[in-house]
């Protein structure tokens, strides 16, 4: 498999535009699961950006010192969401689990430095996790998302740690592949040496998330390579989320008395995502009919929507394989959603297969169309 920089450079690109120049970047190889269909995606969007802009506006700032916190008049008539505290209340993910317990945090309470890199689908629990090891360490959280990240908020953030009374601090950023690669340059430095321009920062624990971790690869591997522990959410399976609804429904709504069938139902038709079975759940608490829900849901069959069925059925009928962009289109989504919401499931159940072409139907794919005739 070619290199990023020889790929790219292959394909016409100036090896000046490519931003991979350190000893650490120049072995990064582009991920199996990218395809050329998918690189040239991504070329397009970064040679996009590259063009010069007419109309540059300055990002906002908030604030929010005006805002009086709201109390209800009676506390009891507001349910607070659910999410699990401890290790032992977040269910799946065992090995990852046993590995931050057993082997993470005690570095980290030793003095070692020690990050993080959580890939996962959508609605896996990766804040979730995050908010669990700092609990773990009885640490300060700070919470932020990629693409919001300025300069100015990296300066505060970093003031914020070295200022902390807490012994550990951890820095989570979810959507880390939106942070602009120069921002992400900038923290290559503090994350190693906990040193930027001569000046110490103190030691924290950096959480970076993300859903596409092809796009973090391509344009900042080297931040990518700091990372000490890489951690890969598996897709929960149909027991796991049993326990998870029975769990959610507990301690939300323990007044709905809900079956086992319909336990068993929702965790079919939740596409093993324990945000969708937490918000089935909610739906149904309303309802009280399992059928009434999957019909106001849309769900055709096995938790796939409409959608779904239409891009299966788009893939069925086209000769040829397809690129995300035209796919998306011709479904009716942006292809954002189709990339997130919608692909990974249909491919990891073998409805449709990714090839270095494009996007094609795959077996079970043909089969549920069959069953549905």
């Amino acid at each position: 498999m070619l290199k990023c920089l020889e790929f790219l450079t292959c394909l016409g690109w100036p090896k000046e535009k490519v931003i991979m120049q350190s000893s650490a970047t120049s072995e990064a190889e582009i991920p199996p699961e990218l395809y050329l269909s998918e690189l040239l995606e991504q070329i397009e969007e970064v040679e996009e950006k590259d063009k010069p802009q007419e109309l540059v506006l300055k990002e906002a700032s908030f604030d929010i010192s005006k805002i009086k916190s709201y109390c209800p008049e009676n506390v009891e008539d507001i349910k607070p969401d659910f999410r699990p505290q401890t290790f032992d209340e977040f269910i799946g993910q065992e090995y990852h689990k046993k590995r931050i317990k057993q082997i993470n945090l005690p570095k980290i309470r030793n003095g070692r430095r020690n990050h993080f890199f959580f890939d996962a689908l959508p609605s896996a629990g990766k804040t979730t996790m995050a908010r669990i090891i700092a609990k773990e360490l009885g640490a300060k959280i700070i919470e932020r998302i990629g693409q919001q990240l300025t300069p100015e908020d990296i300066i505060n953030i970093m003031i914020e740690i070295n200022e902390s009374k807490e012994k550990y601090v951890v820095f989570f950023v979810d959507e880390i592949e939106t942070m602009k690669p120069e921002y992400l340059k900038f923290l290559n430095p503090i994350l190693e040496d906990f040193e930027i321009s001569g000046k110490k920062i103190k030691q924290f624990v950096f959480i970076g998330a993300t859903v596409k971790k092809y796009k973090l690869m391509i344009r900042s591997a080297d931040t990518f390579s700091r990372y000490f522990t890489h951690i890969r959410f598996s897709r929960y399976t149909l027991e796991e989320m049993k326990k998870i609804i029975k769990q959610f429904v507990d301690y939300t709504f323990p007044e709905i008395g809900i079956s086992i069938e319909t336990i068993n139902k929702i965790a079919m038709n939740c596409k093993y995502t324990p945000r969708i079975a937490n918000d089935m759940v909610e739906d149904y608490a309303v309802l009280k009919d399992i059928n009434k829900l999957l019909e106001f849901r849309g769900i055709v069959k096995d938790g796939l929507d409409e959608n779904d069925i239409k891009i299966i059925k788009i893939l069925q009928k086209n000769v040829k394989p397809m690129g995300a962009k035209p796919l998306s289109m011709k479904a009716g989504l942006t292809q954002e959603d189709y990339e997130n919401v919608y692909e990974p499931y249909l491919v990891e159940m073998d409805y449709i297969q990714r090839t270095r072409s494009g996007r094609q139907i795959d077996v079970n794919g043909i089969k549920l169309l069959e069953g549905l005739k």
